[in-house]
Protein backbone atom coordinates (compact mmCIF):
# COMPACT_ATOMS: atom_id res chain seq x y z
CA UNK A 1 0.00 0.00 0.00
CA UNK A 2 1.79 3.32 -1.18
CA UNK A 3 1.33 6.01 1.57
CA UNK A 4 1.91 9.11 -1.46
CA UNK A 5 1.36 12.00 0.99
CA UNK A 6 4.53 14.13 2.22
CA UNK A 7 6.92 15.57 -0.02
CA UNK A 8 5.87 16.93 -3.50
CA UNK A 9 8.30 14.61 -4.98
CA UNK A 10 8.29 16.07 -9.25
CA UNK A 11 7.28 13.27 -11.98
CA UNK A 12 10.45 13.64 -13.26
CA UNK A 13 13.99 12.32 -13.38
CA UNK A 14 16.52 14.32 -10.95
CA UNK A 15 19.53 15.14 -12.18
CA UNK A 16 22.83 14.96 -9.88
CA UNK A 17 22.72 17.79 -7.30
CA UNK A 18 19.31 16.70 -7.06
CA UNK A 19 19.51 13.40 -6.17
CA UNK A 20 22.35 14.38 -3.39
CA UNK A 21 19.95 16.72 -2.00
CA UNK A 22 17.31 14.14 -1.84
CA UNK A 23 19.90 11.94 -0.49
CA UNK A 24 20.97 14.78 2.52
CA UNK A 25 17.43 15.17 3.36
CA UNK A 26 16.48 11.82 3.61
CA UNK A 27 19.34 11.19 5.74
CA UNK A 28 18.89 14.39 8.11
CA UNK A 29 15.23 13.64 8.64
CA UNK A 30 15.50 10.37 9.33
CA UNK A 31 18.50 10.66 11.55
CA UNK A 32 17.67 8.94 14.71
CA UNK A 33 16.20 6.04 12.63
CA UNK A 34 18.69 5.01 10.26
CA UNK A 35 21.58 5.80 13.34
CA UNK A 36 19.93 3.95 15.99
CA UNK A 37 19.09 1.02 13.54
CA UNK A 38 22.97 0.77 11.86
CA UNK A 39 24.17 1.28 16.07
CA UNK A 40 22.52 -2.11 16.38
CA UNK A 41 24.93 -3.48 13.86
CA UNK A 42 28.30 -1.92 14.42
CA UNK A 43 28.82 -1.99 18.54
CA UNK A 44 28.86 -5.54 18.24
CA UNK A 45 30.92 -5.73 15.15
CA UNK A 46 33.67 -3.68 16.84
CA UNK A 47 33.13 -5.52 20.18
CA UNK A 48 34.18 -8.67 18.38
CA UNK A 49 36.81 -6.84 16.57
CA UNK A 50 38.29 -5.73 19.63
CA UNK A 51 37.90 -9.55 21.27
CA UNK A 52 38.34 -11.29 18.06
CA UNK A 53 41.78 -9.06 16.79
CA UNK A 54 42.48 -8.20 13.58
CA UNK A 55 42.32 -11.43 11.84
CA UNK A 56 38.59 -11.53 11.73
CA UNK A 57 38.37 -7.35 11.62
CA UNK A 58 38.35 -8.06 7.43
CA UNK A 59 35.35 -10.88 7.83
CA UNK A 60 33.47 -8.05 10.09
CA UNK A 61 33.96 -5.23 8.28
CA UNK A 62 32.73 -7.12 5.17
CA UNK A 63 29.24 -8.01 7.18
CA UNK A 64 28.95 -4.24 8.48
CA UNK A 65 29.50 -2.74 4.90
CA UNK A 66 26.71 -5.25 3.49
CA UNK A 67 24.24 -4.79 6.34
CA UNK A 68 24.38 -0.61 7.09
CA UNK A 69 23.09 0.10 3.58
CA UNK A 70 20.57 -2.57 3.53
CA UNK A 71 19.06 -1.08 6.64
CA UNK A 72 19.18 2.51 4.46
CA UNK A 73 17.03 1.04 1.86
CA UNK A 74 14.54 -0.73 4.36
CA UNK A 75 14.20 2.76 6.15
CA UNK A 76 13.30 4.26 2.67
CA UNK A 77 11.29 1.40 1.50
CA UNK A 78 8.89 1.50 4.72
CA UNK A 79 8.51 5.25 4.52
CA UNK A 80 6.89 5.13 0.79
CA UNK A 81 5.07 1.79 1.81
CA UNK A 82 3.88 3.08 5.26
CA UNK A 83 4.76 6.67 5.24
CA UNK A 84 7.12 5.64 8.77
CA UNK A 85 10.04 3.91 9.79
CA UNK A 86 11.38 2.91 13.07
CA UNK A 87 14.33 0.91 14.36
CA UNK A 88 12.00 -1.48 15.56
CA UNK A 89 10.25 -2.11 12.02
CA UNK A 90 13.45 -2.13 10.01
CA UNK A 91 15.47 -5.10 11.62
CA UNK A 92 11.80 -7.02 11.38
CA UNK A 93 12.47 -6.75 8.02
CA UNK A 94 16.03 -7.18 7.83
CA UNK A 95 15.64 -10.56 9.87
CA UNK A 96 13.11 -11.24 7.84
CA UNK A 97 15.48 -11.01 4.33
CA UNK A 98 18.73 -12.17 6.35
CA UNK A 99 18.96 -15.01 4.48
CA UNK A 100 18.40 -13.96 1.56
CA UNK A 101 20.58 -10.77 1.25
CA UNK A 102 23.53 -13.68 2.98
CA UNK A 103 23.45 -15.52 -0.39
CA UNK A 104 23.00 -12.61 -2.66
CA UNK A 105 25.96 -11.59 -1.03
CA UNK A 106 27.92 -15.00 -1.37
CA UNK A 107 27.01 -14.62 -5.16
CA UNK A 108 28.08 -11.77 -5.86
CA UNK A 109 31.77 -12.28 -3.75
CA UNK A 110 31.62 -15.60 -6.09
CA UNK A 111 31.32 -13.36 -9.20
CA UNK A 112 33.72 -10.80 -8.36
CA UNK A 113 36.55 -13.51 -7.16
CA UNK A 114 35.86 -14.99 -10.66
CA UNK A 115 36.31 -11.92 -12.27
CA UNK A 116 39.50 -11.20 -10.29
CA UNK A 117 40.72 -14.69 -11.44
CA UNK A 118 39.95 -13.60 -14.92
CA UNK A 119 41.87 -10.36 -15.14
CA UNK A 120 44.97 -12.20 -13.43
CA UNK A 121 44.81 -15.05 -16.16
CA UNK A 122 43.89 -12.06 -18.70
CA UNK A 123 46.96 -10.38 -18.20
CA UNK A 124 49.06 -13.78 -17.52
CA UNK A 125 48.05 -14.23 -21.24
CA UNK A 126 48.46 -11.85 -22.89
CA UNK A 127 47.67 -7.33 -22.11
CA UNK A 128 44.52 -7.58 -24.46
CA UNK A 129 42.54 -10.42 -22.67
CA UNK A 130 43.36 -8.85 -19.53
CA UNK A 131 42.39 -5.79 -20.30
CA UNK A 132 38.94 -6.72 -22.22
CA UNK A 133 38.29 -8.92 -18.65
CA UNK A 134 38.82 -5.94 -16.72
CA UNK A 135 36.72 -3.56 -18.66
CA UNK A 136 34.27 -5.89 -19.44
CA UNK A 137 33.63 -7.16 -15.61
CA UNK A 138 33.79 -3.31 -14.93
CA UNK A 139 30.80 -2.76 -17.33
CA UNK A 140 28.74 -6.02 -14.90
CA UNK A 141 29.90 -4.05 -11.71
CA UNK A 142 27.91 -0.98 -12.31
CA UNK A 143 24.80 -3.46 -14.16
CA UNK A 144 24.58 -4.91 -11.22
CA UNK A 145 25.15 -2.22 -8.40
CA UNK A 146 21.55 -2.22 -7.55
CA UNK A 147 21.64 -6.08 -6.69
CA UNK A 148 21.43 -5.64 -2.84
CA UNK A 149 18.89 -3.00 -3.04
CA UNK A 150 16.40 -4.70 -5.14
CA UNK A 151 16.78 -8.38 -2.98
CA UNK A 152 15.95 -5.33 0.16
CA UNK A 153 13.35 -3.43 -1.35
CA UNK A 154 11.87 -5.46 -4.12
CA UNK A 155 12.33 -8.97 -2.99
CA UNK A 156 14.16 -10.20 -6.08
CA UNK A 157 16.61 -13.08 -5.52
CA UNK A 158 19.74 -14.15 -7.17
CA UNK A 159 19.67 -13.64 -10.91
CA UNK A 160 16.10 -12.18 -10.92
CA UNK A 161 17.82 -9.27 -8.79
CA UNK A 162 21.03 -9.38 -11.28
CA UNK A 163 18.45 -9.03 -14.22
CA UNK A 164 16.60 -6.10 -12.63
CA UNK A 165 19.92 -4.08 -11.26
CA UNK A 166 20.74 -4.67 -15.06
CA UNK A 167 17.23 -2.98 -16.19
CA UNK A 168 17.53 -0.35 -13.66
CA UNK A 169 21.20 0.39 -15.25
CA UNK A 170 20.31 0.18 -18.84
CA UNK A 171 20.53 3.54 -21.02
CA UNK A 172 22.24 5.20 -18.24
CA UNK A 173 25.67 3.38 -17.15
CA UNK A 174 27.72 6.38 -17.36
CA UNK A 175 25.52 8.28 -15.18
CA UNK A 176 25.65 5.98 -12.80
CA UNK A 177 29.18 5.46 -12.83
CA UNK A 178 29.72 9.06 -12.67
CA UNK A 179 27.93 9.57 -9.54
CA UNK A 180 29.26 6.55 -7.70
CA UNK A 181 32.37 7.57 -8.04
CA UNK A 182 31.88 11.02 -6.90
CA UNK A 183 30.17 9.66 -4.11
CA UNK A 184 32.78 7.64 -3.15
CA UNK A 185 35.37 9.81 -3.89
CA UNK A 186 33.48 12.21 -0.99
CA UNK A 187 32.89 9.38 1.50
CA UNK A 188 36.84 7.83 1.30
CA UNK A 189 37.98 11.37 1.80
CA UNK A 190 35.79 11.69 4.87
CA UNK A 191 36.46 8.37 5.88
CA UNK A 192 40.05 8.57 5.28
CA UNK A 193 40.35 12.34 7.40
CA UNK A 194 38.35 10.85 10.45
CA UNK A 195 40.84 7.92 10.66
CA UNK A 196 43.65 9.43 9.98
CA UNK A 197 42.54 11.81 13.08
CA UNK A 198 41.81 8.71 15.02
CA UNK A 199 45.39 7.14 14.23
CA UNK A 200 47.16 10.43 14.94
CA UNK A 201 45.65 10.22 18.79
CA UNK A 202 46.47 7.17 19.05
CA UNK A 203 50.11 7.73 17.89
CA UNK A 204 50.38 11.05 20.18
CA UNK A 205 49.01 8.62 22.94
CA UNK A 206 51.98 6.21 22.21
CA UNK A 207 49.54 2.91 22.34
CA UNK A 208 51.01 -0.73 21.50
CA UNK A 209 50.75 -1.75 18.48
CA UNK A 210 48.18 -4.27 19.27
CA UNK A 211 45.87 -2.01 21.58
CA UNK A 212 46.37 0.50 18.35
CA UNK A 213 44.46 -1.54 15.86
CA UNK A 214 42.23 -2.64 18.68
CA UNK A 215 41.45 0.98 19.29
CA UNK A 216 41.33 1.81 15.73
CA UNK A 217 39.04 -0.85 15.14
CA UNK A 218 36.60 0.32 17.88
CA UNK A 219 37.02 4.36 16.37
CA UNK A 220 36.02 2.95 13.13
CA UNK A 221 31.96 1.90 14.54
CA UNK A 222 30.65 5.54 14.80
CA UNK A 223 32.51 6.43 11.96
CA UNK A 224 30.99 3.97 9.55
CA UNK A 225 27.73 4.63 11.64
CA UNK A 226 27.54 8.52 10.17
CA UNK A 227 29.30 7.76 6.48
CA UNK A 228 27.86 4.36 5.23
CA UNK A 229 24.01 5.19 5.68
CA UNK A 230 24.97 8.73 4.01
CA UNK A 231 26.44 6.57 1.22
CA UNK A 232 23.62 4.35 0.82
CA UNK A 233 21.36 6.96 1.01
CA UNK A 234 22.76 8.53 -1.91
CA UNK A 235 22.80 5.04 -3.93
CA UNK A 236 19.29 4.43 -2.84
CA UNK A 237 18.28 7.75 -4.32
CA UNK A 238 19.45 7.00 -7.21
CA UNK A 239 18.07 3.42 -7.04
CA UNK A 240 14.73 5.52 -7.14
CA UNK A 241 15.25 7.94 -9.46
CA UNK A 242 16.11 5.03 -12.13
CA UNK A 243 12.88 3.79 -11.46
CA UNK A 244 11.37 7.23 -12.19
CA UNK A 245 13.41 7.28 -15.45
CA UNK A 246 12.93 3.48 -16.58
CA UNK A 247 8.77 3.00 -14.96
CA UNK A 248 7.55 6.87 -15.21
CA UNK A 249 5.13 8.79 -13.02
CA UNK A 250 3.35 5.68 -11.13
CA UNK A 251 6.78 5.37 -9.05
CA UNK A 252 7.03 9.42 -8.92
CA UNK A 253 3.69 8.90 -7.44
CA UNK A 254 5.03 6.61 -4.45
CA UNK A 255 8.19 8.31 -4.18
CA UNK A 256 6.15 11.05 -3.19
CA UNK A 257 6.45 9.73 1.04
CA UNK A 258 9.95 10.70 1.28
CA UNK A 259 10.11 14.13 2.23
CA UNK A 260 12.52 15.78 -0.71
CA UNK A 261 13.74 19.08 -1.10
CA UNK A 262 10.76 21.42 -2.14
CA UNK A 263 10.87 23.69 -5.35
CA UNK A 264 9.99 27.58 -4.81
CA UNK A 265 6.31 28.82 -4.63
CA UNK A 266 4.45 28.77 -8.07
CA UNK A 267 3.49 32.68 -9.84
Amino acid sequence: MINPQGSGMPPHPMDVGGVYDAALKFYRDHFVTLIGACTLITVPAALLTALAGPNAASFIAAIVVVLLPTVTVLVADQVITTGSATIGSTWRRLRGRFGVLAVTTLMLAGLLVAWAIAVVVGFALLFVPGLLATVGGSIYVVRWIFVLVVTAAEDERYGDALSRSSELVAGHWWRVLGILLLTSLVINTAEFALGGAVGALAAWAKVSADSFDRLVAIASAPILVLLLPLQASILTMLYYDQRVRREGTDIAAALDAIPLPQAGPQR
